[in-house]
């Protein structure tokens, strides 16, 4: 896109009419949605071929049109190939949630029954156990602190 870009703001400099609909060609705002990239890049290959001798004339190369297209369709396939990874990671995520939830429901129903029949059969040194044994380990990962207000090092000692 930028070479066609570049090419359209040369003619524009020296003044050439010859080519009115691609003097006005402007790279994408850097923030611009993928939907407005792709009808810009799409726009720009079909309205630069009409004027395919003027860019072939500056070094482009003769299919330079067909190329645009290419690399528009390849960066459509990247953009839907990163919303396909976005949603099948958030699906993850959600069932690895509810797999917890699940399993965390079933210990607690579990542990009720277990530490019951234990005390009734005055197996304390099990109870024990059984209270270690149940814990399901939290997410792994550093564990933060919050800083309390004011702790930033008050220099009274």
């Amino acid at each position: 896109m930028q070479p066609i870009v570049a090419i359209a703001g040369k003619k524009k400099r020296t003044g050439e009419p010859a080519t009115p609909t691609i003097q006005d060609f402007r790279m994408p705002k850097r923030r611009a949605s993928d939907a407005a990239v792709m009808a810009r890049l799409h726009g720009m290959a079909d309205s630069a071929a009409a004027y395919s001798r003027e860019y072939v004339g500056q070094t482009m190369p003769a299919d330079f049109d067909a190329q645009a297209h290419r690399s528009a369709n390849d960066l459509q396939d990247a953009l839907n190939a990163r919303e396909t990874a976005i949603s099948r990671r958030a699906q993850a995520t959600g069932n690895a949630r509810q797999q917890t939830s699940v399993l965390r429901e079933t210990i607690r129903v579990l542990g009720a029954m277990v530490h019951g029949h234990l005390r009734s059969k005055g197996h304390f040194d099990l109870v024990e156990s059984w209270n270690q044994l149940r814990r399901y380990p939290k997410k792994e990962g550093v564990k933060r602190r919050r800083r309390k207000r004011g702790s930033k090092g008050s220099g009274a000692e």
